[in-house]
């Protein structure tokens, strides 16, 4: 299904120019275009693609192919009810708006979209000569180096294919296997390969220094004495000029992958002496091994340790110079030196030296938990450590049990390893191992097994108390986590300094450079009842009931809670929610996870009507380790059901309440949260300063005469994990804001049916963005009553690889949007993408006695020079506190603008976003609608798989919807 938009090129008043792609740390390959445009007469349009060619569209003649063609997933799915085309969803007063012509018109030139990976040149909001001209000027130390390459460096890339004996491609190859065969077979070959010519990426893809493998193609016998001959074949697919540019194109993303895997190439050649000793490669990460002296510092439980390591990300800096990123990361490792024995006494929950395993065996449950263990781990054997294996079941057999036939003879496992192995079995009675594949039936005695020496990272979730240990050996201040990066790489220096010279690179210096602090965003809470008026108006005659889940407690502390819930409430009426008089819950039930809880609320709720049923909240009190919350929020949100709002409370939280402390930071939080979630004005905020420039700012963005609305979209795509029945598809939510001063959001949701993917990548964009953009500004006019002039989209998740596309189409279906509004509806566009997954970290150097002072920047912090983008306009910005650890900025790129801000407009509206989110009263580590998006989708997703779950218990074929109930699809209930 192609849902994506014709080519499209705007040119709305500013220039064009030509944005970089690739994602930070990360090795995927993308793809871009490599055409450019030619302005030519006026309503049309000159492309030149791939190949030079050429071709002449009118714009008339394309309008007539978009409108045939932007819907063609309708002709598979049923038409939405808000379908944009549709001028009867659009009402009266918006059909009829008058709306003044901007001074210059946009001319919107429309080429042919071919694929979806080929989106048109698109002009990018370029860097002119944007600086900051607001705030005081901070010293900061980066993470970032100057990094430098060679002119002219060129690579051969090889594909790697992994061949059977009948020559065919082995898809079932064990990647565990790659690394080592290929570079066994490389140096083993005839022409004896100095390893150091080769960068490989442990899948498919091999870089050799240009002219070292003279041949198209290699093919090698893996094993000349085993059973089954298997090869591995080398096909040359191109030169490649290693540079990096500002293009989107392949070339950019090929040299990109390249550098970033060069760097930590040393650490993966098995032909090294310090093979694994010291530390271990894996993509574009180098991980440490701890010594003997710290490994129970660095251990997480009996089975895994915590490695520190460093991420390196190259990217295009100033002056069209690369720049290297490197941060410190961590990750979890299992114990080298364990045994099958240690996963059994784990299985079991004793230690070895208690135990007499001789007569000692498992029930069904041990085995099963013995079996989720070793799940995912590679695992040996010392009488063949050539061989690797993966665990299918710990299986009710034992050695001296169970009989094999090997070469027409039949004879116990114990036989066989004896006559085999000449190795007398301890624990005779302890069930076997069977490995991968389950065909194969491969038995082997427990005591035999061990984990893989090879260092293995691992990726299983880990339970909440582990969590919580990791994060306490992870965080670390800047200045230490600054000097730990910095100690590793004069390692990194040293041991991988031949491979950096072969391919003509260098580490440079640690890039320092100066941001600017902006102004102090005050809070005031609660808010004037005068200035919230407008709020408080619609928050009349609340109710509220009281659910315990799963939660038997005895009568003094179920009063307890009762009356800290009373506390709360009295709290929020400060803030202007407009509770009855009398605060006592409406009930206060008890309901189990066994229980139909749509059932339980139901018989609660009859007396009330659709009104009140609105007006009414459900606090529901809830355990550590409790399941039900993604039932409950389906159940009082979604269409089929209730239509009220709901707080779920652990009950560790309101043990925390202090009902005698009126600024308990436990209850002003939570009250704010309920609040806003309710519709109301948690706080205020305003600047102290004086400054012209601060008055113009909230004069511009906050203005009913010139009204802006705020955009926050998210999709979330299906994890690797989740398939077969497990299978969630993608989701996205859009989230706008619903008042003139952007504090208040509700939401538009979406199931996709497709995922499109970019490689192994799903690509960003939002299937349905058309029509959550077009709910989204008819709501605002809803609510309002002015149509917002300017359209300000905070864009969560996009990576620099995907910027094209999705610029392309999410900024064409806003333009799609309003002209099926009204034809003159054109309101200004800004499109921001934010970014919270890179490595960028920043350091006060300051000498401070401020004892509050732990060397993170402060709060509304930008830096906008020296490590950003030569063309595009980004800038990093620090708009929280950091407490803890080493504060995360987010990185922020204006895109698309023909709003024209300024960069200080942009900066300041970024730090301000961060502070209105209602869940506390400090600002957040991103623009709010961003963090709304992000929580729509999750709470999306809760909703899908409780319908899922309660589909299959009906035994229904019905469609999986997520349609929210009429009487809160306007409301903040996500937050």
């Amino acid at each position: 299904m192609d849902y994506s938009p014709k080519k499209v090129s705007y040119r709305r008043g500013g220039g064009g120019g030509r944005g970089r792609s690739g994602q930070e740390g990360s090795s995927s390959r993308g793809r871009g275009s490599q055409g450019e445009n030619i302005r030519g007469k006026r309503g049309q349009l000159s492309f030149r693609g791939r190949g030079d060619v050429k071709e002449k569209i009118s714009s008339d003649d394309q309008e007539k192919e978009h409108s045939k063609n932007i819907h063609d997933d309708s002709k598979q799915d049923k038409p939405s009810s808000h379908d944009i085309s549709s001028k009867s969803t659009i009402p009266t007063d918006l059909e009829c708006l008058k709306i003044e012509e901007p001074d210059v018109a946009p001319v919107i030139c429309r080429g042919k979209l071919i694929t979806v990976d080929e989106p048109n040149f698109k002009s990018y909001r370029l860097r002119t000569n944007d600086e900051l001209t607001i705030g005081k000027d901070l010293p900061i130390i980066t993470n970032v180096y100057n990094f430098k390459v060679k002119e002219n460096l060129y690579v051969d890339l090889f594909s790697v294919h992994f061949l059977n004996s009948d020559k065919q491609i082995n898809e079932k190859f064990k990647n565990s296997r790659k690394r080592a065969v290929v570079m066994k077979v490389l140096a083993d070959a005839d022409n004896k390969f100095d390893l150091d010519n080769f960068v490989y990426d442990d899948s498919n893809l091999l870089y050799v220094l240009s002219g070292i493998m003279k041949n198209q193609k290699y093919e090698f016998i893996i094993d000349q004495n085993a059973k089954v001959i298997n090869y591995v074949r080398f096909e040359k697919a191109k030169s490649l000029l290693i540079k990096l540019t500002n293009n989107d194109n392949i070339s950019h993303f090929e040299s990109k992958t390249f550098l970033n895997l060069m760097l930590t190439q040393f650490a993966k050649n098995p032909y090294n002496e310090n093979y694994n000793k010291k530390c271990t490669g894996i993509g574009n990460q180098l991980f440490f091994k701890p010594s003997e002296a710290y490994s129970n510092k660095v251990s997480l439980d009996f089975l895994r340790q915590i490695w520190p390591g460093l991420c390196f990300s190259i990217s295009l800096g100033p002056r069209g110079l690369p720049i290297l990123n490197i941060n410190q990361n961590y990750a979890l490792f299992p114990k080298s030196d364990l045994t099958a024995i240690d996963f059994y006494c784990e299985a079991n929950g004793v230690k070895v030296n208690t135990l007499k395993l001789e007569n000692l065996s498992m029930n069904q449950i041990q085995r099963q938990r013995m079996t989720n263990l070793l799940k995912g781990l590679n695992l040996s054997v010392d009488y063949n450590k050539s061989r690797e294996f993966t665990v299918y079941n710990v299986i009710d057999k034992i050695p001296s049990k169970t009989m094999i036939e090997i070469e027409g003879e039949k004879m116990t496992v114990n036989d066989y390893y004896k006559k085999r192995y000449n190795i007398n079995l301890k624990y005779p009675n302890l069930p076997l191992i069977q490995m991968n594949p389950e065909q194969a039936k491969i038995y082997i005695p427990m005591e035999l097994v061990k984990i893989s020496e090879k260092p293995q990272k691992l990726k299983q979730k880990l339970e909440g108390h582990l969590i919580a240990k990791m994060v306490q050996n992870c965080t670390k201040l800047p200045e230490k986590k600054f000097s730990e990066i910095n100690n590793y790489l004069k390692d990194i220096k040293k041991d991988g300094d031949i491979i950096l010279r072969k391919f003509g690179t260098d580490i440079g210096n640690q890039i320092k450079t100066t941001g600017k602090i902006l102004p102090t965003i005050k809070v005031r809470q609660p808010v004037d009842e005068k200035k919230r008026s407008i709020y408080d108006n619609k928050l009349k005659n609340f109710t509220y009931g009281i659910v315990f889940v799963n939660n038997p407690i005895n009568p003094k502390a179920r009063g307890n809670y009762i009356g800290k819930i009373n506390h709360i409430i009295n709290n929020v009426r400060k803030y202007g929610c407009g509770f009855n008089s009398n605060v006592a819950p409406l009930y206060d039930c008890n309901f189990n996870s066994r229980d139909n809880l749509h059932e339980v609320l139901k018989c609660r709720l009859e007396k009330l009507n659709d009104a009140d049923k609105k007006n009414h909240l459900i606090i529901f009190i809830i355990r550590d380790g409790c399941t039900s919350y993604g039932l409950i929020k389906m159940y009082c949100e979604q269409k089929e059901f209730l239509g009220c709002h709901s707080q779920v409370l652990k009950s560790k939280t309101l043990e925390k309440v202090n009902v005698s402390n009126p600024r308990c930071r436990v209850t002003l939080n939570i009250s704010m949260k309920i609040n806003g979630k309710l519709g109301g004005l948690s706080k205020d905020l305003y600047y102290e300063d004086n400054n012209q420039k601060l008055i113009d700012f909230k004069k511009k963005f906050f203005n009913e005469k010139d009204a802006t609305i705020y955009i926050g979209a998210d999709v979330i795509h299906p994890s690797p994990h989740d398939s077969g029945q497990n299978f969630i598809p993608s989701i996205s939510a859009v989230v706008g804001s619903m008042d003139i001063l952007g504090f208040k959001y509700a939401i538009s949701g979406r199931v996709h049916t497709t995922t499109v993917k970019q490689n192994k990548q799903a690509m960003e964009t939002l299937q349905y963005f058309q029509e959550q953009i077009h709910e989204r500004i008819i709501s605002f006019k809803n609510a309002t009553g002015v149509v917002p002039k300017h359209i300000v989209v905070f864009r969560d998740g996009v990576a620099d690889s995907q910027f094209k596309i999705t610029m392309d189409y999410e900024v064409y279906s806003i333009h799609k949007v309003c002209e099926s509004i009204n034809k003159n509806y054109k309101p200004t566009i800004t499109f921001l993408v934010v970014q919270k997954r890179h490595g960028v970290r920043f350091f006060d150097p300051k000498q401070s006695i401020d004892k509050f002072f732990n060397g993170n920047v402060p709060p509304n912090t930008v830096i906008s020079k020296d490590i950003v983008n030569p063309e595009l306009l980004d800038f990093y910005v620090i708009p929280h506190k950091g407490a803890l650890g080493t504060s995360k900025p987010c990185h922020v790129y204006a895109l698309y603008d023909d709003w024209k801000l300024t960069l200080d407009e942009i900066s300041l509206l970024t730090c301000w976003m961060a502070n209105i989110c209602t869940r506390c009263t400090d600002p957040i580590g991103i623009p709010t609608p961003c963090y709304y998006a992000d929580l729509a989708c999750t709470r999306l997703k809760h909703h899908y798989i409780e319908k899922k779950e309660l589909l299959k218990k009906m035994k229904s074929q019905s469609k999986i919807t997520i349609d929210i109930h009429p009487s809160m699809v306007n409301e903040q209930f996500f937050v």
